[in-house]
């Protein structure tokens, strides 16, 4: 396990481990350096401004980078006896590839965190200098050694300018004190909670919450299936549900994978369907890009590929934003009808507003799907 104790210092906290800021491998270190300035080169050439898009599509983008140094390595800066290091060598050429991600992220230097730690589920900032994280159900403090930020400012800065500012980036992204806490969603990256101050009180002036599962980056139900996740009938089966437009009804506990296994089956929808969406506060974005679009061969930038192409999202009104009772899970029912869509998709339902789905399903909205929660 990636947060094991052992040869680390303790924590002094009960029950938390300790753990070095991720740094990129030595052997890879300047190599990936000046790849990175490469990609920061293609981007300034380009025009590209700062994206989800760009970030989602990087690993693709750096691995068609990787692939021409091997190909032509004098007009990259890299020598014959690395140009073959990368051909002969995988593991180093794997290696490569993700240094120069983490290096050239747009997200840098929370990248470090994001890609170096395999089964990162959580990152906490209770302040610049105490950090924490969760992976594989297990949490850890990061050490101070290696902390990239030198203050409070330093992280405000870092996630009002380099998160909340990349261009696609969905949800309340102001942050100032006019507006103290932003929540957003970074494409299939990551979603996150930032509170400032006079939001927050104590000697902390940010604090922070990101939520980056390793079951958001799958993409497809073979993905299940070679990490063990479900048996390939399963799989089978459910494919065949959704290409015979059976109802689906998805149940599980909290964060058990309910959203992204929705989202999955959502991605099999024939192009041409109408999809509704209906949720309480916004979490599938099947408009945002997958991840797995194909790559422009000039460019060798990924080109985005939507779960849903034809998608309408609706969301709940808090009353606090109405002078009314204010908008309902039932009302976007009864809205998403009048949209005349193919499928209706109902995030997390919880009252009145499955029956009215129930009904939905059986006048002509066949292959609609509910997730539902049920610990058991």
């Amino acid at each position: 396990m990636i947060l094991s104790s052992h040869g680390l210092p303790e924590t002094g906290y009960e029950g938390l481990e300790a753990l070095p800021w991720p740094e990129l491998p030595d052997g890879v270190r300047d190599l990936a350096q000046r790849l990175s300035e490469v990609v920061e080169l293609t981007r300034r050439r380009a025009g590209y401004p700062p994206s989800v898009v760009e970030e989602d599509s990087l690993l693709d983008a750096v691995t068609a980078l990787v692939d021409r140094v091997i190909e032509s390595p004098t007009s990259h800066g890299v020598q014959p006896m690395v140009q073959e290091r990368l051909r002969m060598d995988e593991a180093f050429r794997r290696a490569v590839i993700e240094a120069t991600r983490v290096r050239a992220s747009r997200l840098w230097p929370l990248s470090r965190l994001l890609y170096l730690l395999p089964g990162l589920e959580e990152i906490h900032c209770f302040r610049s200098d105490r950090w924490m994280v969760t992976a594989g159900g297990r949490k850890a403090l990061l050490l101070n050694d290696g902390n990239p930020f030198g203050g409070d400012e330093d992280v405000i800065t870092f996630f009002r300018d380099r998160v909340l500012g990349l261009v696609g980036v969905v949800g309340a992204t102001q942050l100032n004190d006019g507006a103290p806490v932003a929540e957003a969603t970074v494409g299939g990256i990551m979603r996150l909670i930032v509170a400032i101050k006079p939001a927050i009180s104590g000697d902390a002036n940010v604090q922070a919450t990101i939520r980056t599962s390793v079951a958001a980056r799958l993409r497809s139900l073979d993905q299940y299936v070679n990490q063990g996740v479900m048996p390939r009938g399963v799989a089978q089966f459910l494919e065949a549900c959704v290409e015979g437009r059976a109802n689906l009804l998805i149940a599980g506990g909290t964060a058990t994978g309910k959203t992204t296994l929705m989202r999955v089956l959502a991605g099999m929808i024939p192009d041409q369907e109408t999809v509704v969406v209906i949720e309480d506060s916004a979490e599938l974005h099947l408009e945002a890009d997958r991840g797995d679009g194909p790559v422009d061969p000039v460019t060798g930038q990924r080109r985005p590929r939507p779960w849903v192409p034809l998608c309408v999202n609706l969301c709940t009104v808090p009353s606090v934003l109405r002078q009314d009772s204010g908008i309902t899970m039932r009302d976007l029912v009864r809205a998403a009808l009048r949209f005349r869509p193919d499928r209706i998709l109902l995030g997390e339902s919880r009252g009145a507003e499955m029956a009215d789905v129930c009904t939905a399903m059986s006048t002509g909205h066949d292959g609609s799907m509910v997730t539902i929660h049920a610990e058991a």
